[in-house]
């Protein structure tokens, strides 16, 4: 039965290795290598567990291509009775978050956000053990395109869709318990975006990025 700290390393090669895992994953890591830690208390995980990495990334630069390499904490969360419970955390190579929420015994509860590699937000939802509950947006390049509302998984209220142009509204639909109740549209320079599917009057959900864990 595991107790204490449990560490995993993976490194390409043989030199500079002690029994200190992290030292060793911090000595000159290269690509492709990682180092993670989490506790346990009998046998379960319990408490916080964090993982870095190491990779490489391209870049321009006055005309030429760059090779950076990145050693960066990839992964944060939390733990109680071998369930996610608490802040969920990933991050990006530069540092930025990537998704960030909070999870009660294995189930989403609270706020759940996507960020691009700037730092700026993508999306959020409301979540309420691992059902839709409260306020949802979309966001290109920091500005936003979606507001809408949940309650137990189906929209409520208005339905709001803005152009990434201009941040202009160019649809609104009203909805009570997932049935749409009315739906206006706005041209905006010709620009028109389908965001959702009506089927028999009721509202499907589509939405390119998955709240997962």
């Amino acid at each position: 039965v595991k107790n204490g700290r449990w560490e995993k390393l993976n490194v390409n090669r043989t030199k500079h290795i002690t029994d200190n895992l992290e030292a060793t994953f911090r000595y000159k890591p290269e690509p492709g290598e990682y180092y993670m830690y989490a506790d346990f208390k009998d046998g379960e995980q319990e408490g916080v567990v964090r993982s870095w990495e190491t990779i490489v990334k391209y870049k321009y630069e006055n005309g030429k291509r760059i090779k950076k390499t990145y050693t960066y904490m990839d992964y944060e969360a939390n733990y109680s009775e071998g369930l996610l419970n608490g802040p969920y955390s990933t991050f990006y190579y530069n540092g930025k978050p990537k998704y960030s929420a909070h999870l009660s015994m294995g189930r989403l509860d609270g706020r759940a956000e996507h960020f691009d590699e700037e730092g700026r937000m993508s999306d959020f939802a409301t979540w309420h053990l691992d059902s839709l509950n409260g306020p949802y947006g979309e966001f290109y390049e920091g500005k936003k395109t979606v507001e809408a509302n949940f309650e137990k998984n189906k929209l409520e209220g208005k339905y709001s869709a803005y152009s990434r142009k201009n941040q202009q509204l160019i649809l609104e639909v009203t909805a009570q318990n997932n049935i749409m109740k009315n739906k206006k549209l706005f041209f905006v320079f010709n620009e028109m975006s389908i965001l959702f599917l009506f089927q028999k009057n009721c509202f499907s959900f589509l939405n390119k990025n998955c709240f997962t864990r």
